[in-house]
């Protein structure tokens, strides 16, 4: 499972999200019903993602899920867009991480697939 390049860069979306939060969670005198929407969808985007790298097994269904975090990631993007614009430098890569992590599984799934083809 650690061995896998999807699980680094699962993690380093983790790590990216959880500094985002934290960022926006400093930041803030004031915590209006997006910030707080923000947090809470942040978290949720940290805990998926660390699911996802436990879904090893299961690689369709890990891409799947890694598409899901994508489209979250680009909806965090574009709050904190709105609310911290220099802060986006962290969804940002979080994103470019995401997408590796993706083309990694799937490079994955086809050797898998051409393995079985061979036996």
């Amino acid at each position: 499972m650690i061995q896998r390049i999807q699980t680094v860069w699962l993690i380093l979306v983790s790590i990216l999200l959880s500094v985002a939060t934290y960022i926006v969670d400093v930041h803030s005198s004031t915590f209006t019903l997006s910030k707080i929407l923000l947090i809470i969808g942040n978290g949720l985007i940290v805990i998926v993602s660390i699911v996802a790298i436990f879904l090893y097994r299961k690689r369709l269904l890990q891409i799947r899920i890694c598409y899901f975090i994508l489209i979250s990631l680009l909806l965090s993007f574009f709050s904190l867009l709105h609310d911290l614009w220099w802060a986006t430098i962290f969804p940002t890569v979080a994103i470019l991480g995401n997408i590796c992590a993706i083309r990694a599984i799937q490079k994955d799934e086809n050797l898998t697939r051409s393995l079985n083809r061979l036996r």
